[in-house]
């Protein structure tokens, strides 16, 4: 699949454990399409909501990183983390960042259902 260089498609997840009858699956590039104009709806009107009352106005410029979940109902569920710029960090970790620099922001996409959630502080077991 061939994708921009601050677009980071991950398969899997060592930092999530999921429930017995979750399981990952790799977004396609329209479903990463379709993930990002959801958030970029959701961000319009719920910006500061999203990252400590600062503005959101550079998403598309923003690294990012996709995961997609398969939850107990078969529903598509794709986890979006962004960050300011690429360190090593974030290059390196071929794995899902849970919380990292300033403009550090997670959501949550339901691609089918074409809605953006915020993850409550519950949403992720990590391992």
């Amino acid at each position: 699949m061939n994708q921009p260089s601050h677009i980071y498609i991950l398969e899997s997840s060592e930092n999530l454990i999921l429930g017995e009858r979750e399981k990952f699956f790799t977004p396609t590039t329209e479903e990463i399409t379709l993930s990002d104009s959801i958030v970029c709806a959701f961000l319009k009107t719920n910006s500061p909501y999203v990252n400590e009352d600062k503005t959101i106005n550079n998403y598309s410029e923003l690294f990012r990183q996709y995961l997609g979940i398969i939850d107990s109902s078969d529903r598509k569920i794709i986890f979006v983390n962004t960050f300011c710029n690429e360190d090593d960090t974030v290059r390196a970790n071929k794995d899902f960042v849970l919380g990292f620099g300033e403009c550090y922001f997670s959501l949550i996409v339901f691609p089918n259902e074409k809605i953006c959630v915020k993850p409550s502080n519950k949403t992720f077991s990590e391992n």
